[in-house]
């Protein structure tokens, strides 16, 4: 899989998270959050996501392949804690060491609550990847944003 960096218009390889980076990355999150690292859930769970992703023929850009990693570690539930937090640390991560590292912080700040209504079931894959997507090619897609705020605006009625 190839990522053309729109600032720079190079083609590059992509870079993968390594298993033993994102367990490292677990462990500090938990660490920084002031909760005890519980562990995981699923001992191959994280390592068959990761693996997965490098699969192009079934995750062909970088949305599709960081969609199924942040849907799959929350939905899967690879740790016993902090799956939510994970999953958008190991995306931003990925961002940054595929040369978008200047998305990360839009991607952080707007992906949280894309996360969570994620994991309460109300975002299936297919709008977080369109939410992904909006985000990576810096496009304002307003009726994204109406969904997305019809989401929020009804998961704050729950």
């Amino acid at each position: 899989m190839y990522l053309r960096d729109s600032k720079k218009d190079d083609v590059v390889d992509l870079r993968y998270i390594p298993v033993h980076v994102a367990y490292a990355t677990y462990k500090m999150l938990m660490k920084l959050s002031d909760e005890q690292d519980m562990g995981l859930l699923q001992e191959k769970c994280l390592e068959k996501i990761l693996d997965f992703m490098r699969w192009d023929n079934l995750y062909p850009k970088i949305e599709d392949k960081l969609g199924y990693m942040i849907f799959s570690i929350i939905k899967n539930h690879c740790f016993v804690d902090g799956n939510k937090r994970i999953s958008l640390a190991l995306a931003a991560f990925f961002l940054k060491i595929n040369g978008l590292d200047y998305l990360t912080i839009k991607f952080i700040r707007e992906m949280e609550n894309i996360i969570y209504e994620t994991a309460r079931g109300n975002i299936d894959r297919k709008l977080l990847i369109r939410c992904i997507s909006s985000i990576i090619e810096e496009r304002d897609d307003e009726v994204l944003k109406i969904e997305i705020l019809k989401i929020l605006n009804n998961s704050q009625k729950d």
